[in-house]
């Protein structure tokens, strides 16, 4: 795991530094985290319009390995496919937990997205607050955990 210190603008902009891993709830491993797509008006006029959305996906991998990617809403099936840290189209970092505190910084070929925020106690959601360094977009999102079936070669 990445200590304390490796993302130094996470700890910088936290004013914290980030945190080390303890006893708590862990990510599962057996599917991929969903962002929910947002009931706001914006969601509502795309919907209206039967326009595509995208979301966040996000897989943890053991022992601390985190994958993130931009899709199609409901493409969960079709992602599990490829989705995983071997796949160089996806952000790939290493995840920190602190009981139910989670951080990472996911870097693909465009840039770096931070990651903080929330695992439930049972791991069925991740609230998590972002700022990409690439374009200096921050949102807050909620992800649901979807189980998925992942090719043998892309388990954990």
């Amino acid at each position: 795991m990445r200590t304390p210190g490796e993302f130094p603008e996470f700890a910088a902009e936290n004013r914290q530094p980030a945190p080390s891993a303890t006893a708590g709830p862990h990510p599962r491993f057996d599917g991929l985290y969903v962002a929910v797509e947002p009931d706001d008006v914006a969601g509502k006029e795309r919907r209206a319009r039967k326009e595509p959305g995208f979301c966040a996906y996000i897989r943890f991998t053991a022992p601390d390995l985190v994958s993130t990617v931009t899709s199609l809403v409901g493409a969960v099936e079709q992602i599990a496919r490829w989705f995983g840290p071997e796949h160089t189209g996806c952000s790939q970092g290493t995840y920190e937990l602190d009981g139910t505190s989670i951080s990472f910084a996911a870097t693909s070929r465009s840039g770096t997205v931070l990651y903080s925020g929330t695992l439930s106690p049972d791991a069925s959601t991740l609230l998590l607050d972002t700022h990409s360094l690439i374009n200096g977009r921050r949102a807050h999102v909620e992800l649901r955990f979807t189980p998925a079936s992942f090719p043998d070669r892309l388990k954990a």
